[in-house]
């Protein structure tokens, strides 16, 4: 999502980098397995095991579940370590939206995950199609959705745009490189 900014230019409402770790069940060989592990890595209550499970028989076996939300480093680097064990398991860096000032809620409103009536009622999430994409839900965070969705949507695609031209860069290299090659082989048997 896009930078919200007063009329100081100063962000109100912006974006920060956090560490989950995803589920997959359809990946996982056994849950219960899996859900011991985490809970003497990450000390993870029964009581949200006990949510995690009501979430897994909700929804479709190869929808990931959030397990844990916005991890420091040291829980994130030690499920990183244990990961060989863990299978179904994903360490994700993910981004969060930050409010500054917490005065200015009412006006600034929410995000949250898209719904089934969010995707009836904005034909522009219909176009995008992005797994896990948030939307606003009140005050400017949905009266600017789709600008602000906008925003992260065009830098999404000059980066792939920019990676497309870095792979044509690199055919062509090694394109070049071949012919060198060959040439070199030629050069070597005149001799």
């Amino acid at each position: 999502r896009g930078v919200i900014k007063d009329y100081f230019n100063e962000e109100i409402a912006s974006n920060k980098q956090v560490y989950q770790i995803h589920l997959i069940p359809e990946n996982a060989r056994s849950i219960e397995e899996i859900f011991f592990r985490l809970k003497t890595i990450l000390n993870i209550s029964d009581k949200k095991i006990f949510s995690l499970r009501k979430k897994i028989a909700k929804q479709k076996p190869w929808e990931p579940i959030i397990v844990s939300d916005n991890l420091n480093w040291s829980e994130f680097s030690r499920i990183n370590l244990f990961l060989h064990e863990l299978q179904g398991v994903e360490p994700v860096v993910s981004v969060a939206r930050m409010y500054k000032d917490n005065s200015s809620a009412h006006a600034l409103g929410y995000v949250s995950q898209v719904s089934a009536k969010d995707l009836k009622n904005k034909k522009y999430l219909k176009e995008m199609s992005v797994p896990g994409i948030a939307v606003g839900k009140t005050g400017l965070e949905r009266r600017l959705d789709e600008e602000i969705i906008g925003c992260w949507m065009q830098s999404l695609e000059d980066i792939l745009e920019t990676n497309k031209e870095a792979m044509e860069k690199a055919k062509k290299y090694d394109f070049l490189k071949n012919d060198m090659e060959s040439l070199n082989t030629k050069i070597s048997s005149l001799s």
